[in-house]
């Protein structure tokens, strides 16, 4: 009989040795939920020292060490519920460059929009993608559910984004109409609810924030076309000066275009990134890595997603993640896990059930 061993963190971990990283500017925010810890012990300042050190010096830091972050918090603090403080701390300023050209966008659609295509400056590794449906417009929050991290690390990631809808908006200040967490749903709702609405899910396969179209069509009193294109030249002007893996970021636009069942292609990306494809191929190759290897990262991580917490059917999982036909899918799956899709997906069902 095939036996199939599964476990959360092998599936990232041992398939992606880049670890994403956040923004300074994103840290000090997480780093701002301290203020909730009335009697810090030694170490706990010792370790937000460090991390305070590392922001000012406008270091990236690396996803493992800001859980670690938010996990001391929420311990010292004794609040599960810290993370949602995220929402009154929002400032503009975490933005970073990206902030004027998604103030200037016309309405709050086209502000998020902005915020989706430059996510990486923010955090590599963790893309947005944006899902617009007849009377809804929805904010994935991908790779976050594979990365094991914390609830309160999840919270933070959503309500700073409700944070900014409503600054970007004062006045109307728009209620998501839906929420789904891969966390399991807690004992009490009231401060989630108050963030997010009353329509909340929980164990999903996907972090995200879905708002009524309606309110995504709202005009932004900053609006301004003329400084919203000079901005968004500066901003790709930065993009293309920045220092970062540009596999995380590759990674990015494989991930955003999968979980949307789209086509992926080095020539797609490679417009994306504004690079000519030699030299996507080239700076991939210089981090010992290449386009196949992180399209077959990929579609690990979302078809383990997919097979563990959705009812997809194994052929429409295969055509999401453009394999040829279920054949093609079954002998990744073989490779990836030890064994077939159904075997993988009943092996984890009853994992969770004990």
């Amino acid at each position: 009989m095939a036996f199939c061993l599964w476990h959360a963190d092998w599936v990232f971990l041992s398939l992606s040795p880049m670890m994403p990283t956040l923004a300074a500017s994103c840290v000090q925010v997480i780093l701002r939920l301290a203020t909730d810890v009335l009697a810090p012990s030694i170490a706990f300042r010792k370790l937000c020292l460090d991390v305070e050190a590392k922001i000012q010096d406008g270091s990236r830091l690396d996803i493992v060490e800001v859980s670690k972050l938010v996990a001391a918090i929420t311990e010292a603090s004794g609040n599960p519920e810290v993370g949602l403080s995220a929402y009154g701390l929002f400032q503009p300023g975490q933005l970073n460059s990206q902030l004027y050209a998604i103030m200037s966008s016309a309405t709050l659609e086209e502000a998020l929009s902005t915020v989706e295509r430059y996510s990486t400056l923010l955090g590599d590794g963790m893309p947005l993608s944006l899902t617009e449906e007849a009377d809804s417009l929805s904010i994935h929050f991908l790779r976050i559910e594979s990365l094991n991290l914390t609830r309160q690390y999840i919270d933070c990631c959503l309500s700073t984004t409700v944070g900014l809808t409503h600054w970007l908006l004062p006045w109307e200040k728009p209620m998501p109409i839906a929420a789904a967490f891969s966390y399991k749903r807690p004992a009490d709702c009231t401060r989630l609810e108050a963030v997010f609405g009353k329509h909340l899910t929980f164990s999903q396969p996907v972090n995200k924030i879905t708002y009524a179209l309606s309110d995504c069509k709202r005009s932004l009193a900053t609006a301004n076309a003329a400084l919203r294109l000079y901005h968004l030249n500066h901003t790709n002007e930065e993009l293309s000066k920045r220092q970062y893996r540009i596999a995380s970021a590759v990674k990015n636009h494989i991930f955003v275009g999968l979980s949307s069942g789209k086509t992926v292609s080095l020539e797609s990306i490679a417009r994306q990134l504004n690079l000519s494809v030699r030299t996507l191929q080239n700076r991939l190759e210089d981090e010992s890595t290449g386009f196949r290897s992180l399209v077959d990262d990929c579609r690990c991580q979302l078809a383990s997603q997919l097979l563990c917490f959705t009812s997809d059917t194994i052929m429409s999982i295969a055509e999401k993640l453009n394999f040829r036909d279920s054949s093609s899918f079954h002998k990744a799956c073989n490779r990836w896990f030890g064994c077939p899709p159904g075997l993988y997906r009943s092996q984890k069902m009853e994992l969770e059930t004990h």
